[in-house]
C-alpha cells in the first residue's frame, strides 16, 4: 500500500475534498464499530458508535494510515468510512477534528500509485467518466 483515503470529519462547512496521500502522511484517526464499545458515541439516526482517543485516552490528531488502523484494531473496531465520515457519523466525538481531514477505511487495501501512463489493455468495463476517488454519491 502506498495511498490511502482522507476524508474530511465533516460535510459542513469544510473545504477540504478527499484525497489520495501517501500511507505515511500524518491525518487523524476515526474510529467505527458497528457493535456497541461502552463510552463511545453513536447518534439515534447512525449505525455506528465512534471514538477518537486510543486506548489510553489520547487524541490521535497526527498518525500514519498504519498507525491509524492500529489504533482502532486495538478497540475491536475499524478506521470509518469515507460515507460515515461525510454523513457526520463521527461530528464532535472529540479531540477537535471535525473539520479536519482523517484517515478512510474506503479503499483500506490501498492504492497503488496510479500510472504514467494509459494503460496497454483496456478495461472491460470502462467507465464513462473515471476517477482517482471514490465517488460520494454516483449518478
Amino acid at each position: 500500500i502506498s495511498l490511502a483515503l482522507v476524508v474530511c470529519d465533516s460535510n459542513h462547512n469544510c473545504n477540504l475534498e478527499p484525497r489520495l496521500v501517501p500511507v505515511t502522511s500524518l491525518y487523524g484517526a476515526r474510529c467505527c464499530s458497528e457493535t456497541e464499545i461502552p463510552n463511545w458515541t453513536k447518534y439515534a439516526q447512525y449505525n455506528v458508535w465512534t471514538e477518537t482517543e486510543d486506548k489510553s485516552g489520547n487524541c490521535q490528531k497526527s498518525v500514519t494510515f498504519n498507525t491509524a488502523k492500529a489504533i482502532c484494531e486495538a478497540h475491536g473496531a475499524r478506521l470509518c468510512t469515507m460515507q460515515e465520515l461525510v454523513d457526520n457519523c463521527t461530528i464532535l466525538t472529540g479531540c477537535d477534528l471535525s473539520l479536519e481531514l482523517v484517515w478512510s477505511s474506503t479503499g483500506s487495501t490501498g492504492y497503488e500509485n496510479p500510472s504514467q501512463a494509459p494503460s496497454v489493455v483496456p478495461s472491460s468495463k470502462p467507465s464513462s467518466k473515471p476517477s482517482l476517488l471514490p465517488t460520494i454519491h454516483p449518478s
